[in-house]
């Protein structure tokens, strides 16, 4: 961790981390997005609340302005279909000839694509499916599955396991988080029985999600042992 604040994360040291300090820091970054969420629930109808927020989040030390934000272009190309299955035979990822060691490997990774379909997926469903008032809550969703899809491109990373104590970390958050989803969706099922159908859907792809990754994170722990009996 950083000596200098010590609630600030030492990201150039990571490789050196134990699953200890990994997790420590994810702390971090999860404290970090509740507040950027719960404040994006308060400031969003304000002019500028993106600068708002992160000068908020900078008087608190947690990060500085520059860093809240980046020029990112977020496009949903939503074809208003009907149902969630007929999203995902729509999503088209081009494999490539990718290799161990290539900065986009990830995306080979058939949990990435999966959860990549679900998050596209989802997209629809919030602009197409979930009425207005249910809609925050459909971005909340969004912010979950977005952090599960990230969690989950961070583990398998260039698929060389060169640091097998974040690989180990970011499967189990990426778990973590299709759980509190599956969560989510089953209490607002309960709450709108209309979203049963769709719901439904999502919950098989999410299920099929979790199983990969459990047998990814068998692997990773396979080359963990490996590795300190050598």
């Amino acid at each position: 961790m950083n000596k200098g604040n010590s609630s600030i994360p030492d990201w150039d040291n990571c490789d050196n981390w134990t699953e200890y300090d990994w997790e420590n820091a994810l702390k971090y970054s999860d404290d970090l997005a509740s507040q950027y969420f719960h404040m994006l629930e308060r400031y969003s109808d304000l002019p500028y609340a993106e600068d708002l927020i992160a000068k908020k989040l900078n008087a608190k030390n947690k990060v500085r302005c520059d860093d809240v934000f980046g020029d990112y272009e977020w496009y949903i190309d939503s074809k208003d279909q009907d149902e969630f299955d007929d999203d995902l035979v729509d999503v088209d990822i081009e494999l490539g000839e990718s290799q161990p060691g290539d900065s986009l490997f990830y995306e080979t990774s058939p949990m990435y694509q999966k959860a990549s379909q679900i998050t596209l997926g989802w997209c629809n469903v919030l602009s197409s499916v979930l009425s207005p008032n249910d809609r925050f809550w459909g971005l909340n969703v969004l912010f979950y599955m977005g952090r599960m899809l990230s969690f989950i491109s961070l583990s398998v990373s260039d698929g060389t396991y060169e640091n097998i104590n974040g690989n180990l970390i970011f499967t189990k958050r990426a778990l973590s988080l299709v759980n509190k989803i599956l969560g989510k969706l089953n209490k607002m099922e309960k709450k709108c029985s209309r979203y049963t159908t769709v719901f439904k859907i999502v919950q098989e792809h999410l299920l099929e999600c979790h199983d990969l990754l459990i047998d990814y994170l068998m692997e990773c722990k396979k080359r963990q042992n490996n590795r300190k009996k050598r």
